[in-house]
């Protein structure tokens, strides 16, 4: 989860949404009779005949109930003011999902809530280092939870376009070099090459290191300065590398419980065995599918689910959602979509 804004004195925080695992810690923040704010679509009416369509708008509303469904966190409540469109105390539903800005508005932010804030957002995805570049100039940056860090930035003595005599260093040789140092003093995992025109492709050629080669996702950028950061924050291709951070993540954690299950060890699965490792305050890690989600959803019995996952937490656990869709999530829901990875035995 990001944190984008933190105004305590006005009770308002604004957060964005990166994953499952900000949605259930937003599920245990929103409560009854605070406020909310973000995009949402509404359906109105077209003039006085039956006609209707959808209009996207920004609405405030006084939270009333919130509902985790499988990929979602809808959140009911009435709009807080009137608009052109909606009239003031009309219910609506505000449906937040990963990559949405929500904006959470507390009379008081309880300081156990601010805690679980805290802990949110700070960073849990693998280093991923940004480097931006062109003939002349280069900068070097690492992706945090609220943004970069810029870590440097190099200048290029080399030829000049005008005089091709002017034989000048070569500077890809000077961003390769950096990037290895980086990557090395950072464990980076990923590195984001990003250039204008055709130089990454350049650079590309100069690289004979197939490690480092590994870690490179290029993408296109329209300069080579700080400006370039901003700019690939909003780029597919560091939204694919979250999501494959992710997965990643998901499939260790799996892999892990199948494991421990193999030799009897750390780890229990399904609901009894899962609700005595509770009672016991032994789970380290409590994993859900999403397909356990909307499958307890369907059947009414969400609350049962809800109150282990509460029970976790509580016992200063982790609770990690793992995406059915992926190989891992389908290991899980072969194990009924619930397990436990155990800080000791219990029998």
């Amino acid at each position: 989860m990001k944190v984008i804004k933190k105004a305590l004195k006005q009770g308002t925080v604004v957060v964005k949404i990166e994953n499952m695992d900000d949605l259930w810690h937003l599920s245990q923040l929103v409560e009854a009779s605070d406020q909310v704010r973000g995009k949402t679509s509404r359906k109105l009416k077209l003039g006085s005949d039956s006609e209707t369509t959808r209009k996207t708008m920004t609405l405030t509303i006084k939270v009333e109930s919130t509902e985790l469904t499988d990929h979602s966190l809808r959140i009911h409540g009435t709009t807080t003011e009137s608009t052109d469109d909606v009239p003031a105390a009309s219910h609506h539903t505000i449906t937040a999902e990963t990559n949405y800005d929500l904006t959470i508005i507390k009379k008081e932010w309880p300081q156990f809530h601010l805690q679980r804030l805290d802990e949110a957002s700070k960073e849990k995805n693998a280093p991923v280092l940004i480097t931006v570049f062109d003939r002349e100039q280069a900068v070097f940056a690492s992706l945090k939870s609220n943004g970069y860090k810029v870590l440097s930035t190099l200048t290029g003595n080399v030829t000049k376009k005008f005089d091709p005599a002017i034989k000048g260093e070569n500077f890809y040789n000077h961003i390769i070099k950096t990037m290895q140092e980086y990557a090395d003093r950072l464990k980076v995992q990923h590195i984001i090459l990003a250039s204008p025109s055709f130089w990454k492709e350049e650079l590309m050629k100069e690289l004979k290191d197939d490690t480092l080669k590994k870690k490179i996702i290029q993408a296109t950028c329209s300069s080579a300065d700080q400006g370039a950061l901003d700019e690939l924050l909003k780029r597919p291709e560091l939204a694919q590398v979250l999501a494959d951070e992710r997965a990643a993540k998901e499939a260790a954690l799996v892999e892990r419980l199948l494991e421990q299950i193999a030799k009897d060890g750390l780890a229990v699965y399904g609901p009894e065995q899962v609700q005595q490792a509770i009672d016991a305050g032994a789970v380290e890690t409590l994993l859900v599918s999403s397909d356990k989600i909307k499958e307890t959803r369907e059947d009414d019995v969400f609350e049962q689910l809800n109150a282990k996952m509460k029970a976790v937490d509580s016992q200063s656990g982790q609770v990690s959602f793992i995406t059915s869709s992926t190989d891992a999530g389908k290991k899980l829901d072969g194990l009924g979509g619930l397990a436990a990875l155990l800080r000791y035995q219990i029998n």
